[in-house]
C-alpha cells in the first residue's frame, strides 16, 4: 500500500520526542491512518517542531508545527487531523 504521508517528529530532548513519537504512531493506528503514514523521530539541534510531508502521489503541500517544551499528542491532534483531511481531499 502506497504511502500518502510521513510525519517526522523533531525535539531537541530525545526522550520527549520518542515519547510524542509514540503517541503519534497510536494515534495513527487508531484513527486508521497508521498503514498510509508513517512516523519518525529526529533528534533538533535548536527548536523543537514537528513536519507532516505529503507522499508521492499527494499535491498538497508540506507543513510544519513548532512545538511547545512539553509537547504531547493533545498538541498535535487538531493541526494532525486537518493535514490527513487535506490529504484524504486530493
Amino acid at each position: 500500500m502506497a504511502k500518502v504521508g510521513f510525519i517526522q517528529v523533531r525535539n531537541q530532548d530525545s526522550d520527549l520526542g520518542i515519547k510524542l513519537l509514540n503517541e503519534v504512531q497510536l494515534w495513527l493506528k487508531a484513527t486508521g491512518w497508521g498503514e498510509v503514514v508513517t512516523a519518525s523521530f529526529q533528534p533538533a539541534t535548536t527548536e523543537s517542531f514537528v513536519d507532516f510531508v505529503p507522499g508521492k502521489y499527494q499535491s498538497n503541500g508540506p507543513k510544519r508545527i513548532l512545538l511547545p517544551k512539553r509537547a504531547t499528542i493533545m498538541d498535535l491532534q487538531d493541526p494532525l487531523a486537518k493535514w490527513l483531511w487535506e490529504l484524504e481531499e486530493d
